[in-house]
């Protein structure tokens, strides 16, 4: 397991298996406003040392506080079944919702940020393609107007995984099923 800590010192003299977690160097973070370089700096590293591993290949992101309840192999089973990627999303309500446009007074154009909870599993396409796009849309919390004192709440962890993989919706199209790609 790669770990990223906040402080690299204090990890070493805390964790005594270093033969099962690897520390990787620590890059800057800062609580809501950009968790997701130091998560983007565990997925790069971790691609390095997969090489050209396989689709089905899965990255796990948890914290310090999670513990899975399912032993190791049933998970692994279940994960490498696909290549699809496992985010727990919100209920429609805590999504971010933008007007963009008005046309004579009224919304013409919005968009919508699906906010998801931090702790995600990406699949390798998934995986790949977040670690090419890390360092893009970090003002992405004042693109959605995040914590502005509207009903748009939360942090950039909570929106930038899925916004990178499968981009802002548009409400005004009104599709009745729309098609992700390994989700």
């Amino acid at each position: 397991a790669l770990v990223h800590c906040k402080s690299e010192a204090s990890c070493r003299t805390n964790i005594r298996s270093l033969h099962r977690f690897e520390i990787i160097p620590s890059v800057q973070t800062q609580y809501c406003f950009d968790l997701v370089s130091g998560t983007n700096a565990l997925l790069k590293a971790a691609l390095m040392r997969a090489g050209a591993g396989s689709p089905n290949d899965k990255y796990i992101l948890v914290s310090d506080s999670t513990l899975p309840v399912k032993p190791f192999a049933a998970m692994q089973r279940q994960l490498t079944a696909d290549a699809n990627s496992d985010f727990c999303v919100f209920p429609r309500n805590e999504w971010a919702e933008v007007t963009e446009r008005f046309v004579n007074g009224k919304p013409s154009q919005k968009k919508i940020g699906v906010k998801h909870h931090q702790w995600v599993v990406l699949g390798r396409e998934h995986a790949m393609l977040a670690a090419e796009k890390a360092g893009t849309r970090q003002d992405l919390m004042h693109e959605l107007q995040l914590n502005m004192g509207f009903k748009n709440t939360g942090c950039l962890d909570e929106f930038w995984y899925f916004t990178v993989i499968f981009d802002l919706f548009n409400p005004n199209c009104r599709p009745t099923n729309i098609h992700l790609q390994n989700f």
